[in-house]
């Protein structure tokens, strides 16, 4: 396998992605295509069989970090909290809509509360506010998308219902420890290096009022 035909497949298998996150078995055929065409390429293109390798890492990283999420968050019922049905309820629509406005009023419609009593029922089942629950599962699509697909920055950022590409960095940074760019690279994922001077242009990111993440 030459380089470019390496590189050709490198391209064509992509995380699948939805409106949920990707099922086991979905994930398990991804990496293990992967891998398959890792250990074909070793013996004529060592260079491209580690960046295939390496996709498949991250692949499965991100699916780890993915499902932390889930499992930290996993439906537990707490004095003064939210029951199960709520959290799961909470947890699909907030899943299903990353790409548009999510408010606390509208997160506590879904699961039949008032806003003040949800926010501190919310709090004490999960840990966290509701919009750093919404935030946090915004960033995590993101790293989805930049491991799955070579859109830009700017497009992945309203994908995931950040205002802009800086309102995205500024949010992936207070969660991850780094910017997006930064992240990307170190995973070797393509359409990545034209990000990096674009995240250095000074930009100010904006939160729209009123609204969760």
């Amino acid at each position: 396998m030459n380089a470019p035909v390496a590189s050709d497949l490198l391209q064509s298998v992509t995380l699948p992605l939805g409106g949920q996150d990707p099922h086991a078995a979905a994930m398990a055929d991804v990496v293990a295509r992967l891998l398959r065409a890792g250990l074909k390429a070793l013996d004529t293109d060592q260079e491209a069989a580690a960046q295939i390798i390496a996709k498949a890492c991250a692949v499965l990283e991100a699916s780890a970090v993915t499902d932390g999420i889930i499992d930290r968050t996993a439906p537990a019922t707490v004095s003064g909290g939210l029951t199960p049905w709520q959290i799961q309820r909470i947890k699909v629509h907030v899943e299903e809509n990353l790409g548009s406005s999510i408010a606390v009023t509208e997160l506590a419609s879904v699961a039949h509360l008032g806003p003040s009593h949800f926010r501190r029922a919310f709090k004490k089942s999960l840990g966290v506010s509701p919009h750093a629950f919404v935030v946090e599962r915004r960033v995590r699509r993101a790293q989805q998308l930049m491991l799955g697909t070579d859109q830009p920055l700017s497009e992945i950022a309203l994908q995931v219902g950040f205002a802009d590409q800086a309102h995205l960095t500024t949010r992936f940074h207070r969660v991850v420890g780094k910017t997006p760019g930064a992240w990307r690279r170190e995973r070797g994922c393509a359409g990545d290096r034209r990000q990096a001077l674009n995240e250095n242009r000074p930009s100010a990111a904006s939160d729209r009022p009123g609204l969760v993440g």
